[in-house]
């Protein structure tokens, strides 16, 4: 992943730009790999888009509070941006293209989200609690 340097201004900020934080966090966990590993319906069409990407670009609209597919499409007015910032190796999907694949997914792959979860939380040294706990 890219380094990012950070500068202080008094430019005016874009909404989104604290994604780049989210995206070099994921980035540092094997989420994306494991992911992308996982064996899904080979029935898909787009399998140039992966799992990973499918799902960098749902974590990235939950971040902004916009858990609709439909909320994709504010991501193509800067594609670029969004791909940067998130991490995301080939193309933001479509709308319909997330409904598609997180139904194929299904609770297919819930067990290793949870866990990458629990993972990334111990990677970023994150003191366990009762609520987080081994799956």
């Amino acid at each position: 992943m890219k380094t990012i340097h950070i500068e202080f201004s008094d430019e005016r900020l874009i909404t989104p730009s604290g994604l780049v934080f989210v995206g070099q966090i994921l980035g540092k966990s094997s989420f994306v790999k494991k992911i992308n590993r996982a064996p899904i319906s080979s029935e898909y069409l787009q399998k140039q888009i992966k799992n990973g990407d499918i799902l960098l670009t749902y974590i990235g609209m939950l971040c902004q509070g916009k858990p609709q597919y439909e909320a994709v499409r504010e991501m193509m007015d800067d594609p670029d941006y969004y791909k940067y910032a998130l991490g995301i190796s080939y193309a933001i999907p479509s709308a319909e293209t997330l409904w598609q694949r997180f139904d194929m997914i299904g609770d297919s792959l819930r067990g290793d989200i949870l866990q990458a979860n629990v993972d990334l939380l111990s990677e970023m040294k994150i003191e366990r609690t009762a609520a987080i706990r081994e799956i």
